[in-house]
Parts: structure tokens; C-alpha cells; sequence
């Protein structure tokens, strides 16, 4: 822990050693990586230069790494305190106002890009955008496509429209207000696309209890309201896709509906 501005500053070794038996008695399993990660990032550094052992840090620096480790021990997923994360090769702003992409997320993006392969021309709606992960890696990998994304949250809709200036595709991508289709389907209209694409929230309410403590304590209630696929809640795009288009919804890991 942290002794002072005024006391000596511990060792490199011993801070990491000390915030990861922290972390550790937290139930956090990847306790030295993210102590590694998180004092490199205190110190502005990489984590080779930490791991090389060429940085001497100074209280001020020991001061930020024990912040850290305190959100951390709260089980504030590390994207939030870092405030990114890399998505499909990009980097990402991230906060508490969208959810953090999962790896497996980008099985959407490929899917995507596989439809749009060769095609010089597309148009994609993105329903759910959150961060704008999504839609900004196909954005960014597929320079012909232009995308609607759309969101419930003001706040994560801005916080996508930062991430497409970031990564250099905010000129063609339209962020909208909308919630799933209802809003889609008294607003004025946005013509059709030929691609739908999805990565809504897939928790139901009986399962939270059994989640990670690092997702159980940071889901906002609206992010964890149950999706259903059946019977009347089952998303109906007719009315936006031609009888030719594909739409991709993913409704729990490793599955797409197609």
C-alpha cells in the first residue's frame, strides 16, 4: 500500500507483488497481468519498459497505481480505469456509459465483412451500438459500406461518435437516438440497408447472481434487462431489409442468427 509522498517509494517488484497478492485475495485470477498493466500505465509507460526495470517510479506515480488498484479491487473492469480498450485491432475510448466488447464480439464483425466482400457499395444498420465497436471496425475495414448505428443511451452514442473520430470513420457513420425498432418505426425514415447487425445484451434476469463479480457490480439495470427471441419479441427488420439482405443478430456467445 501506499506509505506517503514523504516515505521512500517501494521497489518496482515490491509494488507489483504487493497489488497483485491484493488483487488475488479479490478473487481477480489474472492479478499480476493487470498489476503489470496498471502501474505501466500509472507511470505512462509500456510494460515492457516496467518489466525491463528501467523506470524508477516516484510517489507520484505510486500515488496513481494505488487509485488504480482501489477502483480495481472494487471489481471496476480494468477498460474503465485504463479508459480503452483494443477492439478488432483499433483502440476504443471506454467508459461506464457502454459496455466493454468481448473478443468473441468480433465473430460479428467478421460475419459482416464477409457479406460485404466485394460489394462496392453497402449500407448497414448497427441497432445496439454502444461504444460503436461494431460499427466502426466495419466502417474501418470495409471503406465502401456506410453505417446507421443506433443506441437507447445519449451517453453511448456520444461516447461512439468519439470513437469513430478516433479511429477516422465519423464521416460515415449517422449515430441515432433509438430504441431497438419501436423508434425506428415512428421515426422518419432512414431507407433501407442491406445488412443488419446486432450485439444486444444477452443476460437474463435468473442469471445474474452467477455472473463475475466484474460484470454483476458494473451492469446498469437497462443492460441487463432479459432479450428474448421468440414469439413477439423477436426483432422484426422486414420493414428496413429488401427480401435480399442479410441481418445478423447475436443473441448469446457463439450463436448469430441469421
Amino acid at each position: 500500500m501506499l506509505r506517503g509522498k514523504e516515505s521512500r517509494v517501494p521497489a518496482v517488484s515490491v509494488l507489483l507483488e504487493e497489488a497483485a497478492s491484493r488483487l488475488a485475495a479479490a478473487g481477480i485470477e489474472t492479478s499480476q497481468l493487470e498489476a503489470q498493466v496498471l502501474l505501466a500505465e500509472a507511470a505512462h509507460v509500456d510494460r515492457a519498459a516496467l518489466l525491463a526495470g528501467s523506470i524508477d517510479v516516484s510517489g507520484d506515480v505510486a500515488a496513481r497505481f494505488d487509485a488504480r488498484i482501489a477502483r480495481r479491487l472494487r471489481h471496476e473492469p480494468i477498460a474503465y480505469i485504463l479508459g480503452h480498450k483494443e477492439f478488432y485491432s483499433l483502440d476504443f475510448e471506454m467508459n461506464s456509459d457502454a459496455l466493454i466488447p468481448r473478443p468473441h464480439t468480433e465473430t460479428v464483425v467478421d460475419t459482416a465483412l464477409e457479406f460485404i466482400a466485394g460489394k462496392q457499395k453497402t449500407r448497414m444498420l448497427d441497432i445496439g451500438t454502444g461504444s460503436g465497436a461494431i460499427a466502426i471496425a466495419v466502417a474501418a475495414n470495409a471503406p465502401g459500406v456506410s453505417v446507421v448505428a443506433t443506441d437507447i443511451s445519449e451517453a453511448a452514442l456520444d461516447l461512439a461518435k468519439r470513437n469513430a473520430a478516433r479511429n477516422g470513420v465519423a464521416d460515415r457513420i449517422r449515430f441515432v437516438r433509438a430504441d431497438l425498432f419501436h423508434s425506428l418505426d415512428r421515426a422518419p425514415a432512414l431507407g433501407i440497408f442491406d445488412l443488419l447487425v446486432s450485439n444486444p445484451p444477452y443476460i437474463v434476469d435468473r442469471e445474474i447472481s452467477a455472473l463475475e463479480a466484474d460484470v454483476r457490480t458494473w451492469l446498469s439495470e437497462a443492460e441487463v434487462t432479459a432479450w428474448t427471441f421468440s414469439g413477439a419479441s423477436r426483432p422484426k427488420p422486414d420493414s428496413i431489409l429488401p427480401r435480399t439482405a442479410y441481418w445478423y443478430w447475436r443473441s448469446a456467445p457463439g450463436r448469430i442468427l441469421r
